[in-house]
């Protein structure tokens, strides 16, 4: 059998989400790409040293990444930190529709934080009790218990 030589090329990029200007990310991709994707795909590559891969970085996402080093922050992640007792009803609407706003299967049943925490649930579009907003803040998978 003939020996193929492969190697893998991953093109990393993403819009720029930021504001023209005040240059705060509007979505949270970024960031969340950063913590998950990006370094899932960094392990597995250190996992199996033999594969041969190029990855590129287009410079759009580069910039982000390097606000994100530098403490850029957008509206999911300092609502993420906010004590549920603090939300204002704004905020709350806010974390109940974009919180949720991904396919339940695999962005919310399928990872164990969210799924014990019973965030399973579809949510409410207005929080009808403040018990109803400590469930948002845990399934930002930031939770200790309900």
């Amino acid at each position: 059998m003939r020996k193929v030589d492969v190697v893998f090329l991953w093109h990393m990029h993403q819009p720029d989400y930021r504001d023209p200007v005040s240059e705060i990310p509007l979505l949270p991709w970024v960031r969340l790409h950063a913590t998950r994707a990006y370094l899932d795909m960094a392990d597995a590559l250190e996992r199996h040293p033999a594969v041969k891969a190029a990855v590129n970085f287009v410079p759009v996402l580069i910039d982000q990444l390097e606000a994100l080093v530098a403490g850029t922050t957008d509206l999911y992640l300092t609502l993420s930190y906010k004590p549920a007792r603090l939300l204002t009803e704004d905020d709350a609407t806010f974390l109940l529709r974009q919180f949720f706003s991904c396919h339940a299967e695999t962005g919310i049943r399928a990872r164990p934080p969210t799924r014990l925490c019973g965030a399973s649930a579809a949510p409410q579009t207005r929080p009808a009790a403040r018990g109803t907003l400590t469930s948002v803040t845990c399934a930002t998978c930031r939770c200790s218990s309900t």
